[in-house]
C-alpha cells in the first residue's frame, strides 16, 4: 500500500523539477532576447544619431554655399555694370569729340568760301552769281550746324541726352539761341572763346559710387579760320569733392 504513495510523490517531485528548470530556461531566453533588443535599439539609435549629425552639417555647408554664391553673383554683376558705365562713357566722349572736330573742319572750309565770296563781291565780279553762292553756303552752313546740334543731343553712342548737354552749352561758335550762328560782317563765323571744355556726366545708377567718375574735355582753337583743334581729356572721379568739378565742369588741377 505503501509503494504506490511513494511512487506519486516521486512522480510529483519530478514534474515539479522539470517545471522549475523549463520556467529557469524560459527566463533565461528572455532575458538575453531583451538583452539582445536593448544592444540593437541602442545601435540603431547611436546610427541614426550619428545621420542626423550629417545631415546638420550637410544643410550648414549648403547654406554657406548658397550665401557665396549670392555674394558673387551680386559682386559679378556690380561690377559688368560699373565695366558697362566706363564703356558708354568713353564712347560717347569719344564720338561727340570726334564729331565736334569734324563740325569745326567743315566750319573752317566754309569760312574761308565765305570770306573768298565777300571780297569777290565786294570788288563787284559777277556779283550776282557771287551773291546766290553765298546764299547757297549760308543754307550748306545751317544744314551742317543743325546736322551737328542733332548729333549732340541723340546718338547711338550716348545713352541718355544729358551727356551730350555740356557740348550743346558749350558751342565752338556764338550762336542766337544755339539754332542760329552769329557772324561777322564777311558771313564769318565768330568763335566763343578760344579754349571751352565740356564734360560727360553719366548716372551711376547701379554701380559702386567710389568707381563713378565723369569725362571732361579741353579744347582749344585758335581762329576762326583755322581747323587745328587740340583736344586733352581726363577722367575725374565723383566720390568727395571731386563731384562739385563734374557738376560745375570747373577745369581740375
Amino acid at each position: 500500500m505503501i509503494i504506490p504513495y511513494i511512487i506519486s510523490i516521486s512522480l510529483l517531485i519530478t514534474s515539479v523539477i522539470k517545471v522549475t528548470d523549463a520556467y529557469l530556461d524560459l527566463d533565461k531566453n528572455l532575458k538575453k532576447q531583451r538583452e539582445d533588443f536593448i544592444s540593437k535599439t541602442r545601435a540603431l539609435h547611436k546610427k541614426n544619431s550619428q545621420k542626423g549629425n550629417i545631415t546638420i552639417l550637410a544643410a550648414a555647408l549648403t547654406v554657406m554655399i548658397s550665401a557665396l554664391f549670392l555674394f558673387f553673383l551680386q559682386k559679378n554683376s556690380i561690377e559688368l555694370k560699373e565695366a558697362k558705365f566706363r564703356k558708354e562713357s568713353y564712347l560717347c566722349m569719344s564720338y561727340l569729340n570726334g564729331e565736334t572736330a569734324k563740325y569745326i573742319k567743315a566750319m573752317t572750309k566754309l569760312n574761308w568760301l565765305f570770306r573768298t565770296l565777300f571780297v569777290s563781291y565786294a570788288a563787284g565780279i559777277n556779283t550776282a552769281q557771287v551773291k546766290m553762292a553765298i546764299e547757297s553756303a549760308k543754307i550748306a552752313r545751317q544744314t551742317r550746324h543743325l546736322y551737328y546740334l542733332k548729333v549732340l543731343s541723340r546718338n547711338k553712342y550716348c545713352s541718355s541726352p544729358e551727356m551730350g548737354a555740356s557740348h550743346l552749352r558749350n558751342l565752338p561758335y556764338q550762336t542766337n539761341k544755339i539754332i542760329t550762328l552769329k557772324t561777322q560782317m564777311d558771313e564769318t563765323l565768330i568763335i566763343g572763346k578760344n579754349q571751352w571744355h565740356t564734360t560727360i556726366i553719366k548716372s551711376p545708377k547701379g554701380i559702386r559710387l567710389k568707381n563713378a567718375f565723369c569725362l571732361q574735355t579741353n579744347f582749344t582753337l585758335q581762329s576762326t579760320f583755322s581747323s587745328e583743334l587740340k583736344i586733352s581729356t581726363e577722367e575725374i572721379p565723383m566720390p568727395g569733392l571731386s563731384a562739385l568739378k563734374c557738376l560745375s565742369g570747373s577745369r581740375s588741377s
